[in-house]
């Protein structure tokens, strides 16, 4: 029996180990090559620079003592060092920093190649005192004898560093070194191109979740994506345990942290934060406006809300009752933002997949469960939760409560219209209703966009007979009673039901002066939608684009964002007019989900436009649209990968992974990408390791 059939004849069990085994035989071959020059440098041996004859060019202190070569530098600056003549083959050197800072050394030296002008050949980033990064290898290979060796340093951090040289040393043998991260990453990656091009002929037939093995293979790699999320929140920041909380006493004088401020003051009975206004900011005679609170030097919380001689905080109160009420009611102690998001992130991953599942039992019936795994893994990283989750903020932890919630309003409305029973459905709808007023206590732009999806829904419901009026009266009663508290919420803060207090923020613009323009409709619709990364050569190869847009007439805050559309998932909504959904039932099925996931993308670029005018544009707004771009996305490629029965559905298919993939590598660096300033000053280590591990050095 040829090799090809005895792969058909083989189950798939028999497959997936066959494929594991060779995903991992690849991996280790490919780490083997990338350590190929370190391996070549084992027989070097090492000859140690002597660094008191060290002396620096240019600008720059320097301070021998025995311990090696002290240097200040300021943010930014760069020092050259010239480190002497070498008179011998240089394959190799080796840098050993200790102190505090991070610094991207370069080496460079003169040889018989080039006599007069040293030469670049190699830079690395070194974080100075970590057992890891504290040491830089460098491969030099001069031609002939090197003469002069120099090393340029150069801070990378915003503040000043204070480093010690304490060793520099030529032709010292690289270490051969396996990454456990790298591989695994790598392992994933070559498995799941293994088995898309060797599972082709694999039906698994379409997605039951009744079945145990079904839900395994949806539950599996949520599991692992929550997994990974907490030990990344973890590890970024050692330093500060998870869940450790702090005083309700504490946070009545937080100025950063406006959720642990104002759960503070809800305690006591205030709705004010304790902290009162200066009476120099009072004084002024527009203390909103930025240039007065400048020019005046005068003290005040940045982004708090002004209002009657008092500081609110305006950010909506979702997930004070969610998670901040019961983690103190158990614990005694109040969530900071990082503990507050780090149990709302899973919640939010697991609700986006249940929706992506409702969607998939609603309109693509036959999709495979496969295919429905990948979709859901693939819509929680364009919904922007990983984004918003690695932040851990205050003002990112509003929109991941909005996200989430909205995510749970579709998805239990979804899974109500799928119940049998009359009671599960109306506690179903009741759910649903609970989360449409937690949406409204988030963000209320969020609130646009997912009436724009549950109307059509619940309509096609109740014209479907799939709902009653005890299953409407059950969503509305806590969609209206939640929004009721909060209009009053409002009117007890600010004196009106629809002041949210974003009027009142005391940030870099007056915003009672901003004004929504048709003028910016195309720069609103181009930043929030097609504005472009920028591609580099080093990890994690993307950086936010901060180029300032053009507006006249009013302030415009711009900063670092990433248009939606660069996500790949959010383009399967042009896969749709190929589904070829047909016949009387189709028509009205293809009219409703084309209202349920149309209309809220036509809301959402009205809100775009008011959000450009109102406050510019940045990675976190363009936060609030992302899911229901992912969802409308999910619903264009799950129809489409389940239809195989041509070549040219095939190819589509295929063409449908690649996105969801490439939507799952774009929002791992993403995060990285918008995390990039932090990871660099808070920790460095894990920043310059991954820039190190990925490159690789």
């Amino acid at each position: 029996m040829s090799l090809h059939n005895r792969w058909r004849a083989a189950g798939l069990p028999v497959r997936l180990v066959l494929l594991v085994a060779l995903a991992l035989a690849l991996t280790l071959l490919g780490e083997t090559l990338l350590n190929l020059r370190a391996m070549s440098t084992q027989g070097l041996a090492p000859v140690a620079v002597p660094l008191a004859q060290a002396s620096v060019e240019g600008e720059g202190a320097l301070q021998s003592e025995e311990d090696g070569l002290h240097l200040t530098l300021a943010a930014g600056q760069t020092v050259r060092l010239s480190l002497g003549q070498l008179n011998l083959p240089a394959q190799t050197a080796a840098l050993t920093l200790a102190g505090q800072g991070a610094v991207q050394a370069a080496f460079s030296l003169t040889d018989q190649a080039s006599t007069l002008i040293d030469y670049p050949h190699y830079s690395v980033p070194c974080v100075a005192g970590d057992a890891a990064l504290g040491t830089g290898y460098a491969y030099l290979r001069s031609a002939g004898d090197a003469g002069s060796l120099y090393l340029t340093l150069q801070n990378l951090q915003a503040e000043e560093a204070q480093i010690t040289v304490t060793q520099v040393t030529v032709n010292a043998p690289v270490p051969v070194r396996y990454q456990p991260l790298r591989m695994a990453l790598g392992f994933a990656a070559l498995l799941m191109a293994l088995c898309a091009l060797f599972l082709r002929g694999v039906q698994p037939g379409s997605a039951d979740l009744r079945r145990p093995a079904h839900r395994l293979i949806l539950a599996v790699p949520l599991a692992v994506l929550i997994a990974l999320n907490t030990w990344l929140m973890v590890w970024i920041q050692p330093q500060t345990p998870l869940f450790a909380g702090c005083t309700l006493a504490t946070c009545t004088g937080e100025r950063k942290d406006g959720y642990a401020a104002l759960f503070a003051a809800l305690c006591n009975g205030r709705l004010a934060h304790y902290i009162d206004p200066t009476a120099e900011l009072l004084a002024l005679h527009n203390p909103y406006d930025v240039s007065q609170r400048w020019h005046f030097r005068t003290p005040f919380l940045h982004d708090f809300a002004l209002y009657n001689g008092q500081y609110y905080i305006y950010f909506g109160v979702a997930p004070l009752v969610t998670v901040y009420a019961p983690f103190y009611l158990l614990t005694g102690m109040v969530p900071t933002a990082r503990d507050a998001t780090a149990l709302l992130a899973p919640l939010a991953m697991l609700l986006v997949a249940w929706a992506v599942v409702g969607l998939q039992r609603r309109y693509a019936k036959d999709a495979g469960i496969f295919s429905l795994s990948l979709t859901c893994v693939a819509a929680v990283f364009a919904s922007g939760v990983p984004l918003l989750a690695a932040s851990a903020d205050t003002y990112y932890l509003a929109v991941l409560s909005m996200v989430a919630f909205s995510a749970g309003a579709i998805a239990t409305g979804l899974q109500a219209s799928a119940a049998s029973r009359p009671w599960r459905r109306r506690l179903w709808y009741a759910i649903s209703g609970a989360c449409f007023a937690l949406v409204s206590m988030s963000r209320v732009d969020g609130l646009l966009m997912l009436f724009a999806v549950l109307a059509p829904l619940y309509v096609a419901d109740l014209q479907g007979k799939r709902a009653r009026g005890w299953e409407a009266l059950a969503f509305l009663a806590p969609a209206v009673l939640g929004i009721g508290a909060q209009l009053c919420y409002n009117a007890l803060r600010f004196g009106s039901p629809l002041d949210f207090g974003a009027a009142h923020q005391l940030t870099v613009t007056d915003v009672h002066t901003q004004r929504v323009s048709l003028w910016d409709v195309p720069q609103a619709l181009h930043a929030y939608l097609l504005q472009a990364p920028i591609f580099t050569r080093v990890f994690p190869y993307i950086t936010l684009d901060k180029v300032g847009t053009p507006a006249a007439g009013h302030f415009l805050y711009t900063n670092e964002n990433m248009g939606l559309l660069w996500l790949p998932l959010m383009w399967g909504i042009l896969l749709w007019p190929l589904h070829g959904l047909q016949g009387g039932a189709a028509r009205t099925l293809r009219r409703e989900r084309s209202w349920a996931l149309l209309l809220p993308l036509g809301v959402s670029l009205m809100v775009m436009v008011v959000s450009f005018g109102m406050a510019g544009v940045l990675i976190r707004y363009t936060a609030d649209h992302l899911l229901f771009f992912a969802l409308a996305g999910a619903c264009g490629v799950l129809p489409v990968m389940a239809r195989r029965d041509t070549p040219e559905r095939r190819a589509l298919a295929a063409l449908c992974t690649v996105l969801c993939v490439g939507s799952i590598v774009m929002g791992t660096l993403l995060v990285f990408a918008n995390e990039r300033n932090y990871l660099m000053q808070q920790a460095p280590s894990v920043y310059y390791g991954l820039v190190r591990m990925f490159f690789p050095y």
